[in-house]
């Protein structure tokens, strides 16, 4: 009883999972092209989002750390600069990321 149980989660999970996919796929097709720029340019990817996380956690530390720096030298903190900067409020600031 219990692996049937498992078996109908899982099933129902799946399921949602591709409901989710065919409900995001048609309100994509009935966006306009001025949406849908608006809206790829104001929300990072899911995905992005995930793999630049993974990427300060597991394989680059340091990254953290050099966020965080940016993040204080767009601000005018960090003890290398003689001035200040101006004061940004802190879900604005997006450093940029060079990969290479």
């Amino acid at each position: 009883m219990t692996d049937a149980i498992i078996w109908l989660a899982a099933i129902g999970l799946v399921v949602l999972m591709f409901g989710s996919l065919i409900y995001e796929q048609r309100r994509r097709t009935k966006m306009t092209d001025e949406e849908y720029q608006r809206r790829a340019k104001e929300e990072p990817g899911l995905i992005s989002t995930g793999m630049m996380a993974l990427d300060q956690i597991a394989f680059r530390p340091q990254a953290k750390a050099a966020v965080e720096y940016q993040k204080d030298k767009m601000r005018g903190q960090t003890p290398d600069q003689k001035s200040q900067g101006e004061k940004l409020p802190d879900e604005n600031i997006e450093p940029q990321v060079h990969t290479d």
